[in-house]
């Protein structure tokens, strides 16, 4: 028996030494200039809706300050929450007509979650990468898969940078797209929807 414990007992502290050698993924905070924004079409004009209040839980490897060529995840977690009456469509009637098509009184939130990623290798440069994101994006209450190319960058004073746009059709989750004067003036499914995400790792303090 003893000729077995000693070495389960070696592998166990063996692992575990690797475990607290293993630095701990670097936790990033939102920089002024960060926005996300959706854009759209109706029968009068264009509209953007924009926020640059919103929340997002985002790490990324501790070695990302040094070559992110080098790098196999890069990209750590990222969740992202919209507060809905954070948005900003410049126009009080479609602002509160968007408002009723998000589901705002039922649906406060926006939320997006990174699940998975693939890097395309020909992008990879020491300082940034283009990668094909999968994650689940819920709009009024109805959680959906979603793909999208992101763009991102490390900048010499460790900020990073991640930027992309997608398209959407807001009936893919349920919304009704938003009718004006009557019904006058119909705003089209498809919108394009941008982001734009700054950050600095966080101060020891968390602030």
């Amino acid at each position: 028996m003893r000729k077995i414990l000693v070495p389960l007992a070696a592998l166990g502290f063996a692992a575990a030494v690797g475990d607290a050698q293993t630095p701990p993924p670097v936790r990033m905070q939102l920089q002024p200039g960060s926005e996300i924004s959706f854009t759209g079409t109706s029968t009068l004009h264009g509209f953007t809706c924009k926020t640059t209040r919103f929340d997002a839980q985002l790490s990324v490897d501790p070695e990302y300050a040094t070559n992110l060529a080098d790098l196999a995840r890069p990209i750590g977690a990222v969740h992202v929450t919209i507060p809905v009456r954070s948005l900003d469509c410049a126009n009080q009637g479609l602002q509160s007509n968007m408002l009723k098509a998000l589901k705002a009184d039922r649906n406060a939130t926006i939320t997006f979650r990174l699940d998975t990623y693939e890097i395309d290798a020909a992008s990879r440069t020491e300082d940034a990468f283009t990668a094909q994101a999968v994650g689940s994006l819920m709009i009024a209450g109805r959680e959906r898969p979603i793909q999208l190319r992101v763009r991102g960058e490390r900048h010499p004073d460790g900020a990073v940078r991640a930027r992309g746009e997608r398209d959407l059709l807001m009936s893919d989750f349920g919304i009704s797209p938003p009718r004006m004067m009557l019904g006058a003036v119909k705003t089209g499914d498809r919108v394009v929807v941008k982001f734009d995400l700054q950050a600095r790792p966080r101060s020891a303090s968390g602030n």
